[in-house]
């Protein structure tokens, strides 16, 4: 026949003492996360953004953006990244965000004259309804006088 000893109970007490310390045990249903099937600021649904851009006019380049994936509507976030030639330098400029997927950037076309003096590239990300986020999608490069 075994006999208790004091020794044996250590760890149950010490259990105990941990739980009342820390408020308990858990309860059911008080996690932060999500409930299940929820997308909230998750990219899970395959959220994603494309970008294509040309130059519709003698100063203008249109881009349009294309969302899919994750729960509309989607708002956009433009911006060009600005590689000027003299100084050397680079500055992502923000060009606003919202609904449209058309946004009009300014970059006047080069010519015999006037070489050019920057180039720019085109930006856009994009957050779904429920604030989940594709990364940026980027256009080519034009050269800008």
């Amino acid at each position: 026949m075994q006999r208790f000893a004091l020794r044996d109970a250590l760890p149950l007490v010490s259990t105990a003492l941990l739980m009342a310390a820390c408020g308990g045990a858990p309860q059911e249903g008080l996690d932060s996360a999500p409930e299940a099937g929820s997308n909230l600021g998750t990219s899970q649904a395959g959220l994603s953004v494309g970008i294509s851009c040309s130059r519709t006019s003698y100063q203008d380049i249109t881009c349009t953006a294309s969302g899919s994936g994750g729960v509309p509507p989607y708002t956009y976030f433009w911006s060009e990244q600005r590689n000027l030639f003299v100084p050397p330098r680079t500055d992502i400029i923000s060009a606003g965000s919202g609904p449209s997927t058309t946004q009009v950037f300014f970059c006047w076309q080069p010519d015999e004259t006037s070489p050019g003096d920057y180039s720019s590239r085109y930006r856009v990300s994009v957050k779904d309804s429920t604030g989940a986020s594709a990364g940026l999608a980027l256009s080519d490069f034009y050269v800008c006088g």
